[in-house]
């Protein structure tokens, strides 16, 4: 009875245990950006064809982008990207890549490959449309948000040659998933609610 009207509604919860101890090896990246997604679902197509035609113009040829993920192959014609599908050990590419791209142009709901990059120690450049509904996230802090395509290329540009910004930004980052998103973190969350609801 002293249940009634008491709901325990959960975002998606990551298991983060390890991860904040784990160090940002800056020379251990190989490869500059980064983006994982199923370019079947029409809000991920649309925001990386928008990347291909109005962000990697502007980009120097030199820098390289890795895509993973079910049909990737439609961007392999871009010489700038290397294609990758399905791949066996994820982690080595969040370990080896700079920064995670995020050019989310429209769709709803939390994203979950921006709150994986996040955990995983990669930073992300992204849209205001990526960070809708987590709450708290501050640009320049845990996340670069950018929405047009100059400022988009210039924030990758920039990020690249800054390992420090880089470094932090990751860090700052996890914490945020840590405190907001862990497992961890809404299970005592939720023990608090049960023993506050049963009167203990």
């Amino acid at each position: 009875e002293k249940f009634t009207n008491k709901y325990l509604l959960y975002p998606p919860l990551f298991k983060t245990k390890n991860k904040k101890n784990d160090s940002l090896l800056v020379s251990e990246s190989k490869f500059d950006l980064l983006n994982v997604s199923s370019f079947d679902w029409p809000p991920n197509k649309a925001g990386m064809q928008w990347f291909v035609d109005k962000v990697v113009p502007l980009l120097d040829t030199k820098i390289t982008i890795e895509l993973i993920g079910n049909q990737s192959e439609m961007f392999s014609s871009i010489a700038q990207i290397n294609v990758n599908g399905y791949v066996d050990d994820i982690d080595l590419f969040y370990r080896k890549g700079k920064i995670f791209i995020a050019p989310i142009v429209y769709g709803a709901g939390i994203k979950i490959k921006i709150i994986e990059a996040m955990m995983n120690k990669i930073p992300v450049i992204t849209t205001s449309i990526g960070v809708e509904g987590l709450e708290g996230i501050v640009n320049g802090k845990h996340i670069i948000i950018k929405d047009t395509p100059y400022e988009m290329a210039k924030a990758i540009k920039d990020l690249l040659n800054n390992d420090s910004l880089r470094q932090s930004l990751a860090q700052d980052a996890l914490i945020w998933v840590e405190e907001n998103l862990s497992s961890e973190k809404w299970l005592e969350q939720t023990n608090d609610i049960i023993k506050e609801a049963i009167g203990k």
